[in-house]
């Protein structure tokens, strides 16, 4: 029996299916199903000092095999300083529109900037961004070729009937006792253009995805005995709530570019605030900008860091956003820039100028 067939069989003895949009969500019970497939022996957990740390990459943007190396350097520089458990890449690994109909020189750029990653051993975890799929090849087309060829990401399609692909969690187990699921690191794709059938916005999360994902978060609190486990999200374009926060509350880091987000409110952070168990989004695309605040739901919004030498930006030093969690607390974290050079940067403080905020304008 395939390895599909019999998860598909496992679904429905274990699983809550949920009519979504027309079609039959399953949202697996089973503590098997819950572990990614691609994880094997690189099950998430935290260490022997009850700590686990993420590094986000954002924005590589390769171009050409010279710039690619350059970015694939900052790469090894921030991992070998951070030590990190992980890596969430969100998005805009290529700048796919120098990659149309040239999809091997694409694959190139994959292999440039992830055969370092893979050489040392790290997982890490792929969210879409708006120029990813410029190249040609589909979303799904693009995950499956990381599945085949990077043995260490943990990047998964998700379910085929909810909108874009890559919507998917991970769990982060207990250091001591195996079985123990302790958080959850939420991947979802943000799409590229359009949004709510609004050709000229960027991408958002969609209804059936909000759907998505407040079903399979519901299911992993049934699993651990009626108790939400905290999360974190990682996707690539902000929403309008990034303009808020920035013009509402005290923030850290600097905004030197408008946020470029979808025209449309989906209403998708205030559901994650009403459901309660994330507790902050991390994303990238506006390459100047680098701040983390709070909504007034308590919800924490940060960018990245820009990482890779293609394309514009930041205004200063590439680098990498650093988030670590304590077992002992997983719902709260600790948050730095480590950039290129392997300094933690200091950012500035930002307080709240309470002016109204701009609307997300048209592409």
């Amino acid at each position: 029996m395939s390895n599909t067939r019999q998860s598909s069989s496992l679904q429905m003895r274990c699983g809550v299916s949920l009519l979504i949009f027309g079609g039959l969500v399953t949202v697996a019970l089973c503590d098997s199903l819950v572990r990614s497939p691609s994880l094997g022996k690189q099950e998430l957990r935290f260490d022997s000092q009850g700590k686990f740390k993420i590094l986000q990459f954002t924005d590589l943007h390769y171009e050409t095999p010279e710039d690619g190396a350059k970015t694939a350097a900052i790469e090894q520089t921030l991992i070998t300083s951070e030590r990190p458990n992980m890596l969430a890449v969100t998005g805009d690994v290529h700048s796919g529109w120098l990659f149309y109909n040239k999809i091997p020189e694409y694959k190139v750029g994959w292999h440039t900037l992830f055969d370092p990653v893979e050489n040392l051993s790290v997982p890490w975890a792929f969210a879409h961004g708006n120029h990813d799929s410029q190249c040609g090849l589909g979303r799904g087309e693009i995950i499956d070729f990381l599945k085949a060829e990077f043995p260490h990401t943990l990047t998964e399609k998700g379910p085929l009937v909810v909108t874009g692909s890559g919507n998917y969690y991970i769990p982060v187990y207990s250091a001591s006792n195996p079985s123990k699921m302790v958080m959850v690191l939420w991947f979802m794709d943000s799409g590229s253009e359009s949004c709510q059938g609004d050709k000229h916005s960027y991408g958002c999360i969609e209804a059936s995805q909000t759907d998505w994902f407040l079903a399979a978060s519901k299911a992993l609190t049934l699993l651990n005995g009626g108790r939400p486990l905290p999360g974190l999200m990682f996707f690539h374009i902000p929403t309008a709530q990034w303009n808020d926060v920035w013009n509402q509350a005290a923030c850290r880091g600097e905004k030197n570019e408008s946020v470029a987000c979808p025209t449309h409110e989906t209403g998708f952070v205030k559901a994650l605030a009403k459901e309660g168990s994330v507790k902050a989004v991390f994303v990238g695309h506006d390459h100047d900008n680098d701040y983390c605040g709070q909504t007034t739901d308590g919800i924490t919004l940060c960018y990245g860091r820009k990482t890779g030498v293609g394309c514009y930006g930041p205004v200063g030093l590439r680098g990498g956003r650093v988030i670590e969690l304590s077992e002992a607390d997983p719902n709260h974290f600790n948050t730095w820039i480590r950039n290129e050079i392997g300094d933690i940067e200091v950012l500035p403080d930002h307080q709240p100028d309470r002016q109204p905020s701009p609307a997300c304008g048209a592409i």
